[in-house]
């Protein structure tokens, strides 16, 4: 019967003298090359020499020199040998570094939420009041897990920043047990611990650990799939492996409901199954299958629908296999910057001690894994690429079901510099291994990863407008309690992460607040409205925002308006309050709009608002502005046109309206002379 030591998949521990003498020298080139490329500020020209002598030839050279001196049989052991007792006070700085990466400034590093995270939380929260059973959300049709486990963890703790780190922490801390735990089962003690500490000390978990997207679930998902492949796999009963089957086939079947690119983790268990003896286990094979297929199949018919795979479509367009490679290479080693925030802000995903063991590791493992294990660890590693390299833009995310066999290969590249050492130099080099690994991604993760204004065209992610207002508003919430924040006053749709940060003070929201009587009035809307509000409210109070702002950034012309409760009339709070939740109730269509849906259907709900509460001139002109954005998208110039001459009219004439309402005539005008010549034609 098949027994299930990691090594009996092929690893030959027989004298290893001849790699062993070039691992350091693979290694320091590797980490010195990688490090110039990361850090060091190099034209292109000599990054292609430092590409080509530093990585290149030594990885040809390497897989040759392994090829022409792999071993054929030995005693199969995965474990470093000779190795002593993992001291007790690494087990406990491990503990004590990761409990620090994990919670040390949890709500402030990174400075401010993304706006997938704001979307998935409020989706969450909604569901919070009012469940169903939609399977595919948002515009861009995300599977459901992590909103259901977002919603079940709302009613524990109100929504909040620190209620979402503390949910991202969470499953951070579960996968890298699981990493330990699907470790030993493959693995002795030493490796394992080796192993767990290079998964949970790698920027990609830790950025994951802060930031709460469907990949946070990924890692745990599938280091616990693997598990339980290893104990079907070591089960000598006909019993047990039958049970395992059922557990694995039924985990493996509900990790579709966490991201799409789960598919390829399951492709790969599928392949590992017929391992033990194909004919014997084909029945346990089926039925993981039909499980699997049963559990998968209400997802399935989901995505039939035609406009399921619309949002995805375009990252297959102008698709060129070879420049997706190269970026993916080139992120995940040196520069995965274009990839930030769902990535590094400083070199490549994988630090450059991680990145050099990586690349140790896998010249170690053609030297010595026998050709079936080999085999294995290609096809995972081409499988779980396949999410990213498929597509035409670089987004290291994607491709987070790599990351364990990543790991792997940094544990097999550490164990190729240690292994036939003395004991005091292994503990020695280990923990300056893992002390520079944990020193370069503490400063990634508190450094660049956090700067303010790193900001990517294109690539608004965290709004350090929103970042500036929050702290406005938490400390006026601390000195006079709850805050009526409005929110919906400004045209970002789709940004709602000062919902998420303002939730715990804002009587807006959170109705029960209101009983604590508000005394101040808060929103955000566009600079232009500022001389016609002070007419109204006369202590109206303007705080500007975009101060050392880039000009790139969309918002960066928007401020914050603060007036004391005695300002506003009871009438006047309202009907803000009343279109406040009318807007939400919209936006949350919006967040969830189906791709086939024309954009043109929000104009009517807008549009109809505005003329409910025509009597307030404020609101006639953000909603009618509101209203007049949707045909624009959709290229009706001549509605939009009409909407934005019904916010001038009803509203205020503020200079930013005039001149939409000219680029609107001037772009319907446009149209239409394209339309008569095409006639002509």
């Amino acid at each position: 019967m098949f027994n299930m030591n990691f090594g009996s998949l092929g690893f030959s521990s027989t004298e290893h003298n001849f790699f062993n003498s070039y691992s350091w020298l693979y290694f320091i080139l590797f980490f010195i090359s990688l490090s110039l490329l990361s850090y060091g500020q190099l034209s292109l020209e000599n990054q292609l020499w430092i590409g080509l002598f530093g990585l290149i030839l030594p990885v040809g050279v390497g897989i040759t020199l392994s090829l022409q001196n792999r071993k054929k049989s030995g005693f199969p052991d995965l474990s470093i040998e000779d190795s002593p007792p993992i001291p007790f006070w690494s087990v406990m700085l491990f503990f004590a570094l990761f409990i620090f990466l994990r919670f040390y400034r949890l709500t402030t590093v990174p400075f401010w939420p993304i706006s997938d995270e704001s979307v998935f939380s409020t989706l969450a929260f909604d569901l919070t009041k009012k469940w169903d059973w939609t399977l595919l959300r948002t515009d861009g049709q995300m599977e459901p897990l992590l909103l259901w486990l977002l919603s079940f963890w709302f009613k524990i703790m109100d929504p909040s920043i620190l209620c979402l780190r503390i949910f991202t922490v969470f499953f951070s801390i579960a996968s890298s047990l699981a990493a330990y735990f699907a470790a030993r089962i493959f693995l002795n003690k030493s490796l394992s611990f080796i192993f767990v500490c290079l998964f949970s000390f790698s920027f990609w978990e830790i950025g994951l650990s802060r930031q709460c997207t469907p990949n946070d679930l990924i890692p745990f998902f599938e280091l616990v799939a693997f598990a339980w492949l290893g104990f079907y796999w070591r089960s000598k009963k006909d019993s047990s492996r039958w049970f395992w089957i059922l557990v694995l086939s039924f985990w493996a079947g509900l990790g579709f409901y966490t991201y799409i690119n789960w598919a390829v983790v399951w492709l790969f268990i599928l392949i590992c199954l017929p391992m033990i003896d194909v004919k014997k286990e084909k029945l346990k094979i089926l039925a993981f299958i039909l499980i699997t297929a049963g559990l998968a199949m209400p997802l399935v018919f989901a995505r039939m629908s035609p406009h399921s795979t619309s949002y995805a479509k375009h990252f297959f367009e102008n698709f060129s296999l070879f420049s997706s490679i190269s970026q993916y290479i080139r992120g995940l080693f040196w520069n995965g910057i274009s990839s930030n925030p769902l990535g590094p802000a400083w070199g490549g995903y994988f630090d450059t001690v991680s990145g050099a063991l990586i690349l140790t590791g896998g010249l170690y493992s053609l030297r010595n894994f026998f050709s079936k294990t080999l085999l294995i660890l290609g096809v995972g590693i081409f499988l779980t690429l396949l999410p990213g390299i498929l597509t035409n833009n670089l987004e290291l995310q994607r491709i987070t079901p790599a990351l364990p066999f990543f790991i792997f290969f940094a544990a097999l590249g550490t164990k190729s510099l240690l292994e036939n050492s003395a004991k005091h130099f292994q503990i020695a080099a280990l923990g300056i291994i893992l002390l520079l690994i944990t020193a370069l991604n503490t400063y990634q993760l508190f450094g660049p990863y956090n700067d303010v204004w790193q900001l990517l065209p294109g690539r608004h992610w965290r709004s350090p407008i929103y970042f500036k207002a929050h702290q406005i508003l938490e400390s006026l919430s601390g000195q006079s309690g709850p805050i009526y924040v409005f929110n919906e006053w400004n045209e970002d749709y789709f940004d709602k992460t000062l919902d998420l940060a303002c939730y715990p003070f804002n009587a807006a929201q959170n109705i029960q607040l209101i009983s604590k009587n508000p005394t101040w009035v808060a929103f955000l809307t566009d600079a232009d409205y500022e001389p016609f509000l002070k007419k109204e409210f006369p202590h109206l109070q303007i705080r500007l925002l975009d101060d050392s702002i880039s000009p790139n950034d969309p918002n960066h012309l928007l401020r914050l308006f603060l007036m004391p409760i005695s300002d506003i009339s009871e009438k006047t709070l309202k009907n803000w309050l009343m279109a406040d939740q009318d807007c939400r109730r919209i936006a949350l269509s919006i967040l969830n709009k189906n791709p086939s849906i024309p954009w043109s259907l929000f104009e009517k709900d807008y549009s109809g608002f505005a003329v409910q509460y025509a009597k307030n001139r404020f609101l006639a002109s953000v909603l009618w502005e509101k209203a007049a954005s949707f045909p624009l998208i959709d290229g009706n110039y001549q509605k939009a046109s009409l909407d934005f001459q019904q916010a001038i009219q009803n509203g205020y004439r503020v200079p930013h309206l005039m001149h939409n309402l000219k680029l609107a005539n001037f772009l319907n005008q446009s149209s239409l002379s394209k339309i008569k010549k095409n006639s002509a034609r």
